[in-house]
């Protein structure tokens, strides 16, 4: 006669390792996808997205299918709590930019944990695991971040003030004829938006 196999969970500890891991995903994600949000708003996705893992885990389901259902819905719910994502398409690059960061972050922990010593203890185990992941955390950060390089934040001042991700384009060599100062380019829907009444004060600048 066969026996089942059962498997002994620590609700405590999946809830602390699923609110570390959705913190530095969400995180990385972030700066993958050059948004400034603030670190409430990443904690506030990280823990509903915690909190319903907990949840999906006790219901009276198969491992697969709260698996399945707790990726899409936690998706859902972080791109909603955290980004504020009203839009499918927006959706579709958020849920891009966090499969790339959960395979990052993720094939890294695993790379890293295969060549250090296995604790017995839980709190040990839990201890190496949240270690290794802060640390992949760090090394996938500071990758993208050195790809950023060439992005500035900057404010502009109009009839609103609007901050905006600048391009730093030291190739271009545009002046005012009149005054000789340097033209910096804008998108016109900024423009609208700083100066809505833009016939008086300006004049064009040939290029």
């Amino acid at each position: 006669m066969k026996r089942g196999v059962y498997f002994e969970v620590y609700l405590d500890s999946l809830f602390i390792l699923q609110l570390i891991m959705n913190l530095l995903l969400l995180s990385l994600v972030n700066c993958m996808m050059k948004q400034r949000v603030s670190k409430r708003r990443l904690f506030y996705g990280a823990l509903g997205a915690a909190s319903l893992s907990v949840i999906l885990l006790l219901l009276p389901v198969t491992v697969f299918l709260s698996m399945s259902i707790g990726m899409f819905l936690n998706a859902v719910l972080m791109g909603v709590i955290t980004f504020r994502i009203n839009q499918w398409t927006i959706f579709l690059k958020f849920l891009e930019k966090l499969s790339v960061g959960t395979l990052l972050l993720g094939g890294l922990s695993l790379l890293i944990l295969k060549v250090l010593p296995k604790g017995t203890d839980t709190l040990m185990g839990l201890t190496i695991v949240l270690t290794v992941m802060g640390l992949s955390f760090l090394l996938v950060k500071r990758l993208f971040q050195r790809k950023e390089n060439h992005c500035c934040r900057v404010t502009l001042y109009g009839t609103e003030e609007l901050e905006l991700e600048a391009l730093i384009d030291t190739g271009n060599a545009l002046r005012e004829p009149i005054s000789g100062k340097p033209v910096a380019v804008l998108d016109k829907k900024v423009f609208d938006r700083l100066f809505p009444n833009y016939r008086e004060g300006f004049r064009v600048v040939p290029y």
